[in-house]
């Protein structure tokens, strides 16, 4: 239902009457005092103001207190308000009358057909409808007026010698008249119930009408719950998007430094087709050639070869140093898992899946092992983690001492990923072959994995992680 509003401008007759449109434009109704009228100014924020708060603006500075947006008079829009062109509702919208039309025509039906005009009773204070009140005064309040006035003048008859008797007996007939009142009051009571109804009517429809909105907001804070778990979900993924997107960088840069050390080594081969063997007896020659010649320098092909090779030694030295100390965590995805799943079944002993990685400097391996459980038809799978030979070694502290700690990623909820139990060890020492030992993190089964959203694209991740802030 529109709410009521006042127009102010028109006429005597229309001014600060309330009146209800049945569908009035915003842009007319002013944004401070909301009261309509007959010319509206409209700011550039689109805020509309009527003629006495636009003089109030003007005098405490050209900026609107609403948003704070400043204006110049020059932008400021008029409108006129054809408000005899409006469809409203009847003044006595309130009291049930259902009459439309414009506003003249509903001045007169106001003023001469209206049928729904309400007075308040004298005698019950209840609110009638003027055409209802001779009968609601016949039904209700027959003798009231007699009952009054028998009263005052018995009042007025008694003498002070026999004042009780008189009070007695105007007592009595002043009962009677009161049981025979109560007695025409049942008509009232019944005429109401209809009222009454329809008020308890209104009163369930609101009930329910609660209720059912309570329904919904419940399942709109449900929907809103699950949006939001999808969206933590969402942002998990974008973590791990992310840090795959960097690893892939990284990645792309070295095969670039690599790709660089090929050419370099490439231009080196065509160099050392030439006939020049660097034996130990052709570098004594070459010292002996330089020391006697005492000019210390090698001939050309020779010392471009050698420029050659330590430009190669330093981009190796350079290969991302920094990068590999900083990367504290990669992933390692176990491909064809279903068929990496039927060998194990097929094999007592099982089988495994193992990855090289890079993390912190050191060399890990981590290694997928698949085997049969023994008491049913399940695969278990045993995830392992052993540091190996590296590159990178004479850089790095030994004993390798840093807490770490494998998991099964979940291929869409990050929730459900299987953690293992954060471990730290200071038994890896310094490998100086290729042997290594095995730490197994954790265990599953692989009927689990499938059941539960493990496996995407018939392949499972696995991620290690150091945790080097533990130390």
């Amino acid at each position: 239902m529109q709410a009521q509003v006042y127009l102010t401008g028109f006429s005597e007759a229309l001014d600060w009457r309330p009146i209800e449109f049945v569908d009035h434009p915003p842009l007319k109704t002013c944004s401070f005092c909301k009261v309509c009228p007959k010319q509206t100014f409209l700011l550039g924020c689109r805020h509309a103001l009527c003629e006495l708060c636009y003089g109030n603006l003007l005098q405490h500075g050209r900026q609107c207190p609403l948003d704070e947006e400043p204006f110049e008079e020059s932008q400021v829009e008029r409108f006129d308000f054809d408000v005899e062109k409006q469809k409203v509702r009847c003044f006595n919208r309130n009291e049930g009358c259902d009459y439309v039309s414009t506003i003249d025509q509903v001045m007169c039906h106001f003023s001469n057909g209206c049928a729904f005009h309400a007075v308040t009773c004298d005698i019950c204070q209840f609110k009638v409808s003027r055409r209802d009140m001779v009968r609601h005064c016949v039904e209700l309040h027959r003798g009231y007026a007699s009952l009054q006035s028998a009263s005052v003048t018995s009042t007025e008859d008694s003498g002070i010698e026999n004042s009780t008797d008189a009070t007695s007996v105007g007592t009595a007939k002043s009962d009677e008249r009161l049981s025979e009142q109560s007695r025409k009051v049942v008509p009232r009571q019944q005429s109401t119930a209809n009222g009454d109804t329809i008020v308890q009517r209104r009163e369930n429809n609101q009930t329910r009408i609660i209720a059912l909105l309570m329904d919904v907001m419940d399942k709109l804070h449900a929907v809103q719950e699950q949006m939001a778990n999808n969206l933590r979900g969402i942002s998990k993924f974008t973590e791990i998007a992310e840090q795959i997107r960097d690893h892939a960088g990284s990645m792309t840069r070295r095969l670039h430094e690599m790709a660089d050390v090929r050419g370099d080594i490439e231009r080196i081969g065509n160099h050392l087709n030439a006939p020049v063997q660097f034996s130990g007896d052709t570098s004594r020659h070459v010292n002996a050639n330089a020391s006697h010649s005492g000019t210390g320098t090698l001939p050309r092909h020779q010392l471009s070869t050698v420029l050659n090779l330590s430009s190669v030694e330093r981009k190796l030295d350079a290969v991302s140093p920094a990068e590999q100390l900083q990367c504290t965590e990669d992933f390692f995805y176990v491909k064809q898992f279903r068929k990496v799943w039927n060998d194990a079944m097929k094999k007592p002993a099982g089988c495994s899946v193992s990855s090289k990685l890079r993390l912190c400097g050191y060399s890990v391996n981590v290694k997928v092992m698949l085997s049969p459980c023994g008491w049913d038809d399940d695969v278990r799978v045993t995830v392992g983690f052993s540091v190996l030979k590296g590159p990178m070694d004479d850089q790095l502290k030994w004993p390798f001492a840093i807490p770490f700690a494998c998991a099964l990623v979940h291929s869409t909820d990050a929730r459900k990923n299987i953690m293992g139990n954060i471990m730290q060890s200071n038994t890896f020492r310094r490998s100086l072959t290729n042997q290594y030992r095995l730490v197994n993190c954790l265990e599953a089964r692989a009927s689990d994995l499938f059941k539960n959203g493990f496996v995407l694209d018939n392949a499972i991740c696995v991620s290690v992680k150091l945790y080097p802030m533990l130390l």
